[in-house]
């Protein structure tokens, strides 16, 4: 038997000794702890009900009583700062950040997220669970989940898991995952609306969106939503390079639920978006360069849940595809059209045979199709995986989670991750926890087979068949403590050590002048540089890559109906030559004082901080920057609500010097790069 064969083995012996030998223990521990403690072995403070959410099969009703780092956004919340699209729930997320067009030359105006300072693809942004088709790939051969096209109307939750999670959810859970939790039902009908303009008088901003639902009969019932968003740019900086883009997205979603029984369902999902975005890169007149970005998205998937017993089950099948195109404006034979489908079927069968005992097991079948005939391009990919995680408390006071995911990919071979999770509370106020566990970021169909010849007009880009994954160990390790009930007060303290293996990154093969007779121009034929000719290829790094720093988070009810939230965190980065790793701030803190008059009236001041900035050493680094943002909003009845906020308050001008840093390579800088902001809306709902 191989060395991959002996692990996954070896793994489910393991479980099946834990299994054996606590059973034994916990009858005789749980007479006692039943006593003293009730049923949960917990004193009950319930926030949430009782939910399985992404990181753990465990029912649990508060986050912080997982063994692993866990945040959940509510709707309420995402209401009580104000937010009507996604990026903006950001701000309260930690650990978590905003990354701006990642890729300028191929992305305009597109978002995604980053956590702990790794980069966007070791972060795995699921909807409902499943992974959506992603953006164009940039010149680094990965792409990502565009945020922007997710209507924040139809989320239940969000749920922010910041820990390794390829045991749990296959590839790019390095970081940790981000999924997020549509609505089954909509009881009511809704309107919000937007308005906002820089003091500047440019970067104007427009959007809104309606959703409502209503039963079809007594178990039938129909969702619905819509949304729109148009952005215009903003150029601030001192030459004609790198302005932000023109953007524009619309979509809509429709949802039906039918209710076989009151202990099963049948939900059949549908979504659109379409996502157009247009900067001016470099040139006036005749000689200016352009970006066009433009892609559709349609995802539908039916699924069926339900429970028997102590039995739970839930079997899926979804479809997502993608039409992207990508085109130089002044030369309209330059295309990078692409159609990127995904089909998923999935099935999982959750068990509890006992109160201190959850078994969950299953297996998925995904496959990835790409065809982009301008890239040479047409690819197909399987994954089939099969999963288990066990979540036991062995004693009241101790909970352990032990969870593996075998996957096999069609093109490159198999992988196995294993994880182990622990919490031990020490006293009902404190606990501690910590996780180890083994992650992978599976090389992308275009890094492996990639033919894309002028790519953006002056680089060559190839894949490289004889790529590896890039396998991760991480850690993380925590305490949780409830300082003062009365108040809810609440600190958490995580440290996290990530280190990654055989990282891919672009590997540039020659990089040449191209001799030119004399009386040759500057520019071809489309206003491209004719001079400079870059071929690229892809690589794994021979050696670690290491992450690591830690996070803390604080929470407290206030005096007065006030209340605070406090998140801040340190990075140190080193590649496998002992340098620091390029985009990514050192440092960060968000701050948020919230006020709250009985539903009424209510408000929020955000303080944001970043510490220094590495570049790419192409410009200066970026020193340490901090932004105020406001918002209040107040309840005309119980129907209408309108608000009124602002952000960069104290900044008529950019936080950042765009003279000595480039906005293409700024990304995850929220802010920096625009001075103050001021925005309006309402919400209406009946």
């Amino acid at each position: 038997m191989s060395k991959k064969g002996i692990l996954p083995l070896l793994f489910f012996l393991i479980t099946a000794y834990i299994f054996c030998a606590f059973q034994t223990i916990h009858a005789k521990e749980q007479e006692t702890s039943e006593e003293k403690h009730g049923e949960t072995g917990e004193i009950s403070e319930i926030e949430l009900p009782k939910m399985v959410v992404t990181g753990s099969r465990e029912k649990v009703d508060k986050p912080e009583n997982l063994p692993v780092p866990v945040q959940i956004i509510t709707q309420e919340q995402i209401k009580e700062i104000g937010a009507i699209k996604f990026d903006q729930v950001i701000e309260i997320t930690q650990g978590v950040e905003l990354v701006n067009s990642p890729d300028m030359n191929i992305s305009p105006g597109l978002k995604t997220l980053r956590m702990r300072g790794m980069d966007f693809n070791h972060v795995l942004i699921l909807v409902n669970g499943k992974r959506l088709p992603g953006s164009r790939p940039g010149t680094k051969g990965y792409s990502y989940i565009d945020i922007g096209n997710i209507n924040i109307d139809m989320i239940e939750r969000i749920e922010v898991l910041r820990d390794g999670a390829s045991s749990q959810y296959g590839s790019d859970a390095v970081a940790g995952v981000i999924n997020i939790i549509t609505k089954k039902y909509i009881t009511k009908f809704s309107i919000n609306t937007q308005y906002g303009i820089s003091s500047q008088d440019d970067a104007e901003e427009k959007h809104i969106d309606a959703s409502g639902g209503l039963p079809l009969g007594k178990r039938l019932h129909l969702n619905l939503s819509a949304f729109g968003t148009e952005q215009d740019h903003y150029d601030r900086t001192p030459s004609d390079r790198w302005g932000t883009a023109d953007y524009k997205q619309d979509g809509g979603n429709v949802g039906v639920v039918f209710d076989i029984t009151d202990f099963q369902m049948i939900s059949l999902d549908g979504r659109f978006a379409e996502t157009d975005s247009e900067f001016l890169k470099e040139g006036t007149g005749n000689t200016a360069t352009f970006r066009n970005n433009n892609k559709k998205n349609l995802s539908g998937d039916i699924d069926w849940e339900g429970e028997f017993e102590n039995i739970k089950f839930d079997l899926c099948a979804g479809y997502s595809t993608s039409e992207m195109e990508y085109r130089h404006t002044e030369d309209p034979d330059y295309r990078g059209d692409m159609d990127w489908d995904i089909a998923q079927y999935s099935g999982n069968l959750t068990w509890d045979p006992a109160g201190w005992l959850t078994f969950f097991t299953g297996a998925s079948w995904n496959e990835e199709d790409i065809d982009a005939p301008q890239r040479n391009f047409i690819k197909n990919r399987v994954i089939k995986a099969i999963f288990t995680e066990i979540d036991l408390k062995p004693f009241y006071n101790i909970t352990l989670q032990l969870s593996g995911r075998f996957e096999n990919y069609s093109d490159f071979g198999d992988n196995f991750s294993p994880k182990l999770a622990c919490r031990y509370e020490i006293i009902p106020p404190l606990a501690i926890r910590a996780s180890v566990s083994k992650s992978y970021v599976a090389p992308t169909l275009f890094q492996m087979h990639d033919n894309f010849p002028d790519a953006m007009g002056w680089n060559d880009i190839y894949g490289n068949p004889d790529l590896d994954a890039s396998e991760a160990v991480n850690t993380t390790a925590g305490i949780i403590w409830k300082v003062i009930k009365k108040f809810n007060t609440r600190v958490s303290f995580d440290f996290f050590y990530n280190r990654i293996e055989d990282m891919i990154v672009v590997e540039s093969l020659k990089n040449q002048k191209t001799a030119l007779p004399e009386s040759t121009p500057e520019m071809d034929e489309r206003g491209i540089p004719a001079t400079v000719n870059t071929v690229s290829s892809y690589k794994n790094l021979d050696g670690t890559t290491k992450y690591k720093g830690f996070e803390i988070g604080f929470a407290t009810d206030l005096p007065w109906r006030f209340a605070m939230d406090v998140n801040a965190n340190y990075l140190d980065t080193e590649d496998p030559d002992g340098y620091d790793l390029t985009n990514r701030p050192r440092s960060g803190m968000t701050a948020i004082l919230r006020y709250n008059y009985e539903k009424r009236f209510w408000g929020n001041l955000r303080y944001n901080y970043r510490g220094k900035y590495i570049s790419d050493g192409l410009f200066e680094k970026v020193s340490c920057f901090d932004t105020i943002n406001a918002q209040i909003n107040y309840a005309v009845n119980k129907n209408i609500i309108i608000y009124l906020g602002g952000r960069n308050l104290l900044d008529e001008k950019p936080p950042v010097d765009l003279e000595k840093y480039e906005m293409g390579h700024r990304e995850s800088m929220v802010d920096s790069s625009m001075g103050a902001y001021w925005y309006g809306g309402a919400k209406i709902s009946f």
